[in-house]
């Protein structure tokens, strides 16, 4: 984990923030509410972060669909 708590040292919990982060992302966009440019800057920490384990935009993208809706 870095300093700023992304996910660097955990496969698992890279994914699934990555997917959250899209998540998070399209929902706000919907709404007409882009992210924040702290939020975009987690967003892309995350999204690295899981590029660093070799999860592919394909995988983060099923893996959100396959989170249980809360």
């Amino acid at each position: 984990m870095t300093t700023n708590h992304t996910p660097t040292d955990d496969r698992d919990a890279a994914i699934h923030w990555a997917a959250v982060a899209i998540g998070l992302k399209e929902s706000r966009e919907q709404r007409g509410k882009p992210l924040t440019a702290a939020e975009q800057a987690a967003f892309e920490r995350y999204q690295d972060a899981a590029r660093q384990h070799g999860i592919t935009d394909a995988q983060i993208r099923e893996y959100l669909r396959n989170l249980p809706a809360r």
